[in-house]
């Protein structure tokens, strides 16, 4: 009876969780279908390369493993061999942690199980960014864990980038990135209370390791900040969205974001068929 009660209450809490994540994941700038849906993609040239399904598979007596994630072919072969060891590092990480917890944690009748699924937020001709969505729950824990991870990939460059190739060098990015966040963060827990002020401003201090979950799309720059960051479990985890043009003095010409960045500019040039004609 105690497994029986045990197990409801942690079906219920995934339950809740997935809902409130789902709602999380519509706000994102791009996201292509179910996670983990892929096919033919277009990137520098139309067809020159895909994105597959790939998945890592174990089964013992004490947990299962479905690990998901995405594989690279056709770009190059140093592009794809990028793409796919950097990939694969990510979820080998993951479930090398997974399974020390649970090494960790005393044997019970309930299985521990991991599970990884991807989003792709944006695809274009310079790049691809994914949202990796890794869900746990280690036995005898009082809820499931889920942790989000980013994964963005250029594609002229066939290499892995971050936020420093993003920007200018010596820019003040994290300063600019923890201003922008931190009062989107404390203004919607004034218009709905999900967490207290000082959590918010710990959580999006200006230090690399509270900006490590980064996509970027069309509409922006997406600053995701996993469960308790600033906020409880229960509050799940938050995303802050920053168009382009609140950071465009600070990017790089010419790293990955320069198609958004000429964009931009393009947009702020007045027309010559607005207002009034030269006298």
């Amino acid at each position: 009876m105690k497994k029986i009660i045990v197990s409801l209450l942690v079906l219920g809490i995934a339950v809740l969780g997935f809902v409130l994540f789902r709602e999380f994941r519509k706000n994102f700038g791009r996201v292509a279908g179910p996670a983990g849906q892929t096919g033919e993609t277009a990137g520098p040239e139309a067809g020159a390369y895909k994105i597959s399904d790939a998945a890592l598979k174990e089964d013992s007596a004490r947990y299962v493993i479905i690990a998901k994630y995405p594989r690279l072919l056709g770009l190059s072969p140093a592009a794809d061999k990028n793409f796919n060891d950097a990939m694969l590092a990510l979820i080998n990480q993951n479930v090398s942690d997974f399974k020390k917890n649970v090494a960790e944690t005393p044997d019970t009748q309930v299985n521990s199980s991991l599970e990884t699924n991807f989003d792709i937020v944006e695809e274009n001709e310079n790049f691809v960014s994914i949202l990796l969505i890794v869900d746990s729950y280690v036995a005898g824990a009082a809820h499931p864990a889920r942790r989000l991870a980013s994964f963005n990939f250029d594609l002229e460059k066939g290499a892995v980038f971050g936020l420093k190739d993003v920007f200018k060098s010596g820019a003040p990015y994290l300063e600019r990135l923890s201003q922008f966040a931190r009062a989107e963060l404390l203004e919607s827990n004034k218009q709905e209370p999900f967490t207290d002020e000082a959590t918010i401003n710990a959580g999006t201090e200006p230090k690399e390791e509270n900006f490590q979950v980064i996509n970027f799309s069309a509409a922006g720059i997406a600053i995701v900040f996993n469960e308790y960051q600033v906020a409880a479990y229960a509050a799940g985890p938050q995303m802050v969205e920053i168009d382009y043009e609140s950071v465009k003095d600070i990017l790089n010409e010419e790293g990955p974001l320069a198609l958004f960045l000429a964009k931009t500019e393009e947009e702020a040039e007045p027309s010559l068929d607005s207002g009034s004609s030269p006298e």
